[in-house]
């Protein structure tokens, strides 16, 4: 298996450990011609006793290179058609979750 891959694989799996643990709803999505490679729901319960479905879309994206952390803020290249992607008007939020280290050492680039 190449290692983008076995990246791509990691990140899948570690996301659907830690919705396993917060009972969150993880889907899978098969084609992400859209950048889209979940879908995360849960039923949210309200302090007043109401309830409402709550869905976000994911971009998964993993790293074994260190992200450069500035100020709390952390740097990561992607590519221009994933960034539009997700900054498409939607129905349902996306976001981009990173998974890899955080090296402080490492010089931010920009």
């Amino acid at each position: 298996m190449i290692e983008s891959k076995r990246k791509e694989e990691i990140s899948k799996s570690y996301l659907n450990a830690v919705c396993a643990v917060k009972g969150i709803a993880m889907e899978p999505q098969t084609h992400d011609d859209d950048s889209i490679d979940a879908i995360l729901k849960k039923i949210v319960h309200r302090p007043d006793g109401s309830k409402y479905n709550a869905a976000i879309s994911v971009q998964l994206k993993s790293t074994s290179s260190g992200c450069p952390e500035r100020g709390g803020h952390y740097s990561y290249r992607l590519k221009v058609k994933n960034y539009n992607d997700l900054r498409l008007s939607a129905t349902m939020k996306s976001y981009l979750f990173l998974l890899g280290r955080v090296d402080t050492n490492v010089r931010h680039r920009g």
